[in-house]
């Protein structure tokens, strides 16, 4: 909250000084010609940062920002001040924090009490009878203007919040001031005043207060603070903000503080402190750092525990603490996995809200940070994303039967936006022959420990024999998928439990695990995944469609000829999870459900082995009835490998 107290004082100035400046330049000028300047400054920011750029999402939701803070915020204002004093705006502006936390609310998908909104409507009514009463009977101009500047920094803040969860504070208005300069330079070269440089000293250096304070370095603080502390919580510290502008007021421009304008002022700082959004229940934390213990269901928490979590659902809001207590030898590490699981999510479903806090014991005191600002004390980790309703998983479609290719279109899509998002692989090694070689090889190893338990040896040898031979035979495709982008760092477990289907696009929660080593593979492995699952539940014909539908959107076509091969790959992961689990259950009806389970995705990849023999030995006897295709070799670079394919492609010709 005190990160977010130095942006409330920073901006607190900004009234007082664009009061003072708007003598020597019309609003526009100002808003416009400062913007620029901060432009400028945000550029080079950026080039000497070396920050990345935003993808189109981000560039859209910057492009709000834009248009809150740095252009709809200023030009009204500027506005506005030109017929009302800088006090009277900054009593106005004393709905700015309710403003901001009523959007909040909206975006976050919060539901605040009746006595939270009766207060909201009695702050707004306050302020429209003082400007009822400073206008003399009537509501002036300039009041609209300050309220639609109030509605428009609101916005501003709020999505940029929402990008603090991909980039940092400075960042994010570094990036809008940079995203909106087309939009800003020819205004700012038409509107700048040829005789700036003839303005008193004072003027000069209070202008660029608001370009490099107000319009910039303001919201480095303001920004981090509402990522740190929350939306709705942050933004009360706005309430500061009228009284800094009061202040300043009187000291800078010698304006007289009527009675009315204290006494407004007062009643709108007071009824929104007393806000029942700032007096919320006490959430799980809350009773952590006061117990020292996990709670029992208080407050309307709603906990459940599995054998890894404790899970806490605040209305739309979910908490899992991650159980296992973190060694301080391996604190670090796990921390690092943590990061990397947090920016995986960001990047596999940014809307989830997915985020990883630490909590710490720091001098016999229990505290909540953000990941970024752990201190190595972690005794608990803490994932936070947004409340998935069950009847919208995919898993509970397939349960009921209620599954439509409706639903697999919006996991395709969303799917396919993912994996353009993914990271690509760098690394010629993953997902070339030899690496799925050893994973095949190791898959079966470990599976033979379980043989005769739920692997038998007629599965050995209908799988094993097929997939050596289709490996063999594609050395020169799987090579190709590293130099095609079709090895990115995907979501390793893509089970129907952890996608939930939305009205556009499908959100997918990620798994602690995916952290632990790096994920980079064929984006086919997670489209097998999720086929792999629907064909357990006999969705054959919806699983082709969905095939078809990934396909034709990517225009993967090679992934055809490689769809059965992770498939049996599928099989034998799924059956060996299965198989592990028996030693972990001791409830007997359990076993016997988890040993069912393993047996099927056994069995199940020995008959998707089976399709893959025939696919292999028909594109065997096609190719050798056909003329010789000659490829261009100095487009791929194949190495040893790739000889060897050619020599084990003549030896099946032959044979």
């Amino acid at each position: 909250m005190l990160i977010g107290l130095i942006g409330v004082i920073i901006f607190g100035l900004t009234l007082p000084f664009t009061r003072s400046v708007v003598a020597y330049m019309n609003p526009l000028s100002i808003a416009f010609c400062r913007a620029a300047v901060a432009g400028i400054t945000a550029f080079l920011i950026l080039q000497v940062t070396r920050s990345p750029w935003p993808n189109r999402r981000q560039a859209l939701q910057l492009f709000i920002v834009g248009c809150g803070v740095i252009i709809g915020f200023p030009v009204l204002s500027a506005m506005a001040l030109q017929t009302v004093p800088s006090s009277h705006g900054g009593v106005i502006l004393g709905t700015l924090p309710l403003c901001t936390s009523v959007l909040g609310t909206i975006v976050n998908k919060e539901r605040p009490s009746v006595g939270y909104w009766i207060t909201a409507v009695i702050g707004a009514l306050l302020v429209m009878v003082y400007s009822f009463r400073e206008g003399v009977g009537q509501f002036g101009w300039g009041d609209v203007l300050l309220v639609g500047s109030a509605i428009s920094a609101s916005l501003g803040y709020v999505v940029g919040v929402s990008l603090s969860k991909d980039f940092k504070g400075w960042q994010v208005i570094c990036w809008a001031l940079v995203l909106m300069f087309p939009v800003i330079i020819i205004p700012a070269w038409i509107y700048w005043p040829a005789d700036f440089f003839s303005f008193p000293a004072v003027i000069r250096a209070e202008f660029l207060y608001l370009a490099l304070m107000s319009q910039l370095g303001g919201f480095f603080f303001w920004y981090k603070g509402l990522a740190v502390g929350g939306v709705a919580r942050v933004s009360q510290v706005q309430l500061l903000q009228t009284a800094v502008t009061l202040i300043a007021s009187v000291f800078i421009l010698g304006e007289v503080l009527t009675p009315d304008t204290l006494l407004f002022a007062a009643l709108v700082i007071l009824v929104i402190t007393v806000n029942p959004m700032q007096q919320k229940k006490k959430d799980f934390i809350s009773f952590f750092n006061e117990s020292q213990t996990i709670p029992e269901n208080k407050s309307g928490a709603k906990l459940t525990e599995t054998f890894n979590y404790w899970i806490f659902r605040y209305e739309d809001i979910v908490y899992k603490v991650l159980k296992k207590e973190i060694k301080p030898v391996s604190a670090a590490i796990e921390a690092h996995y943590m990061e990397k699981l947090q920016k995986n999510a960001h990047t596999l479903s940014p809307n989830l809200g997915f985020e990883v806090w630490s909590l710490e014991l720091n001098n016999g005191k229990y505290e909540l940070l953000p990941l970024e600002e752990s201190e190595g004390n972690t005794v608990h980790f803490v994932f936070k994303m947004v409340y998935l309703a069950p009847a919208k998983m995919l898993s509970t479609l397939i349960e009921k039967n209620k599954l439509e290719f409706k639903h697999l279109k919006i996991v395709c899509e969303s799917l396919h936006d993912f994996h353009k998002r993914a990271d690509v692989m760098s690394d010629r090694y993953t997902g070339t022959h030899d690496h799925m070689q050893k994973i095949f090889d190791d898959l079966v190893f470990q599976s033979k420990k379980h043989l005769h338990k739920t692997f038998s040896e007629a599965v050995i040898n209908m799988t094993t024999a097929p997939a050596q031979r289709f490996l063999a035979e594609h050395k020169r495709l799987l090579f190709s998928r590293m130099k095609n982008g079709r090895i990115r760092e995907i979501h390793r477990c893509f089970i129907p439990s952890k996608i939930c289907i939305g009205k556009d696009e499908a959100l997918f929660i990620p798994m602690h695990f995916d952290s632990i080593s790096q994920n980079y593979n064929d984006v086919a492995s997670d489209v097998a995944d999720l086929v792999f699952s629907l064909l357990q539940s006999d969705y054959k014909d919806l699983s082709q469609k969905f095939l078809d539908h990934y396909y034709r959107i990517s225009k993967d076509e090679e992934m055809r000829d490689l769809m059965l091969f992770y498939l049996v790959l599928k099989g034998y992961q799924r059956g060996l999870y299965e198989s592990l689990k028996l030693s972990m259950v001791q409830d007997p009806e359990e076993q016997e459900l988890i040993l069912s389970r393993a047996v099927a995705s056994y069995d199940k990849a020995a008959t998707l082995a089976t399709e893959l023999s025939s696919s292999v030995t028909q594109k065997i006897r096609s190719r050798a009835e056909s003329a010789p295709v000659i490829s261009n070799s100095n487009d791929i670079d194949y190495s040893d490998d790739a000889d060897d394919s050619d020599a084990e492609a003549e030896e099946n010709d032959e044979e």
